[in-house]
């Protein structure tokens, strides 16, 4: 099942812009600006820490901001 936020976007679509967003100051913009539901919010920090592309301090500052 594929969550769904108001504005239409999936998981697949946030983690998507996450990617293609970089620089760990904008996809921390996109975050807060886009406020997705915990679940969504927790799911795309899991998904940028699997990524290769991440320095590991960014990861450690990633792991720092799940919601609970």
């Amino acid at each position: 099942m594929t969550e769904k936020r108001e504005d239409g976007m999936t998981i697949a679509e946030i983690n998507e812009e996450l990617h293609a967003l970089a620089d760990y100051a904008l996809t921390n913009s996109f975050l807060i600006e886009n406020r997705p539901s915990d679940w969504t919010y927790n799911k795309a920090i899991q998904k940028t820490l699997e990524s290769c592309r991440i320095e590991e301090e960014d990861k450690d500052a990633r792991r720092k901001k799940r919601r609970m």
